[in-house]
């Protein structure tokens, strides 16, 4: 389905506003983009995001017990 003329202003009008609002972000994603086309480019198979790697060792299961547990045992929360 396509959009009218009027949906599609509304939704640019959105996006302009988000990306002025949200300028550092916007720099991120490009940055993450171009530099992950680059490594494409060289040949290189962009990797896993280190800070996104789950904590647990592969086979390791976490269960809602465990979490409980590590929630009583913060101070600070």
């Amino acid at each position: 389905m396509e959009m009218s003329l009027n949906a599609k202003e509304v939704k640019n009008a959105y996006q302009r506003a988000w990306r002025r609002k949200n300028v550092v972000k916007m720099r991120n994603y490009n940055a993450k983009y171009w530099n992950k086309r680059a490594m494409i480019r060289e040949g290189n198979k962009p990797g896993p995001n280190p800070d996104l790697v789950d904590p647990l060792t592969p086979g390791q299961r976490c269960t809602m017990n465990d979490i409980f547990q590590d929630l009583k045992s913060r101070s600070d929360v």
